[in-house]
């Protein structure tokens, strides 16, 4: 069985997160582009977002990435304190 500690499980979520959050902003991006543009979908997709843009969903998406990483080690704790915690760590 694979063991993950504390520290690895955060940077795995925030990162696994951030991804998420990219790919789905991309696209968001997109669809609005190529509503706005009126060209195909794809075309927008291929094409990146500006710069201001691109740095912008990042920023946020770093933001959301370390909530939700911090919430996840916080879960963890409190499963591991639960009474019906079957595992080896208590």
């Amino acid at each position: 069985m694979v063991e993950i500690d504390d520290e690895e499980l955060t940077a795995i979520v925030g990162i696994a997160v951030f991804i998420t959050f990219m790919l789905e902003n991309w696209v968001n991006h997109s669809v609005t582009e190529a509503d706005e543009k009126d060209t195909n979908f794809l075309k927008a997709l291929a094409t990146p977002p500006p710069p201001s843009v691109f740095l912008g969903m990042a920023a946020v998406t770093v933001i959301f990435s370390i909530i939700a990483a911090k919430l996840s080690d916080e879960m963890v704790d409190r499963v591991v304190a639960s009474s019906s915690y079957v595992g080896n760590e208590r």
